[in-house]
């Protein structure tokens, strides 16, 4: 399998135990505006909990390239809000469900491989938009 199919299937909000072995365990999330860095488990959490607040939630990949060793994605995240978003292991609440369909801003990642592992993925997103504030923005109009 190569990088750009390797993404796309772990982009995908299926199975965590089959998509997270597309993710070495060194794994490491970051982003441009200084969020505090996830691990391997922290994301599949967080994946979990948006999955759980959006049963219909798919990552719709608007463009995708290899560059160099590393692949660029640009996609955006909608779905339909319909249960609690619980944020309480961030300290940051429950957002209740609006009901609505939200769809969140595009986002640009650059992804990093060991072998055939995604290693890190980083945000090169910045602004009002990016990282958790943008999330949660999203969920709130």
């Amino acid at each position: 399998m190569n990088k750009i199919d390797i993404v796309k299937t772990a982009y995908s909000f299926g199975d965590p135990e089959q998509t997270s072995k597309y993710f070495s365990d060194e794994f490491q999330s970051t982003d441009s505006v200084g969020g505090p860095p996830m691990d391997k488990t922290t994301w599949f959490g967080m994946g979990e909990v948006m999955g759980a607040a959006m049963p219909d939630i798919d990552f719709v990949i608007e463009d995708i390239r290899e560059e160099g060793d590393d692949v660029i994605v640009v996609g955006h995240i909608s779905g339909t809000f319909e249960n609690d978003f619980d944020l309480s292991a961030m300290n940051m609440g429950v957002i209740p469900p609006s009901g609505k369909a939200v769809t969140f801003p595009s986002g640009t990642s650059r992804l990093s491989f060991a072998g055939d592992k995604i290693s890190r993925v980083h945000s090169l997103d910045t602004g009002p938009n990016a990282g958790v504030i943008g999330l949660i923005s999203a969920l709130s109009t």
